[in-house]
């Protein structure tokens, strides 16, 4: 279905493979998607309660829906590219999120770890996605 990109459970859409250890194909960095969706899910349920629909936030949040929604009327397979807009709404709904949440020490924390999942999940993810050779590709399945 077309919603489930944002929490990582899309298909892993095979594009080449040129041996069982050394393929190329679309997956998600779930180290990054996993805060960006919790953090759409935090930010609705703060504008929600708070009755705040005029901030960023909420901008960021329309911004996401109008953008994550033409994906719900589409019937095919969707790849993860298509939900790049989306992702980058959510990036920024996060950071403004950890701003309103987190005084000034806490953020810098908090940037850092989430800077610290981004580049791991690269790294633990770029084989799949551009076909670099490793001996066991096969635990990131």
């Amino acid at each position: 279905p077309w919603w489930t990109w944002s929490i990582c459970l899309g298909k892993y859409v095979h594009i080449w493979e040129e041996n069982e250890n050394h393929r190329i194909g679309c997956i998600c960095n779930a180290l990054l998607w996993f805060p960006v969706f919790f953090g759409i899910l935090l930010s609705f349920l703060i504008c929600l309660f708070q009755l705040d629909f005029s901030s960023q936030k909420a901008g960021m949040l329309i911004g996401y829906i109008l953008s994550y929604l033409p994906f719900a009327f589409i019937n095919r397979n969707l790849c993860i590219f298509h939900y790049m807009i989306p992702l980058f709404f959510g990036i920024y709904n996060l950071i403004l999120l950890v701003d309103y949440v987190c005084n000034e020490k806490a953020r810098g924390f908090v940037y850092l770890m989430l800077i610290h999942f981004s580049v791991t999940g690269y790294f633990l993810w770029s084989p799949l996605a551009y076909g670099k050779r490793v001996g066991d590709i096969n635990f990131l399945f």
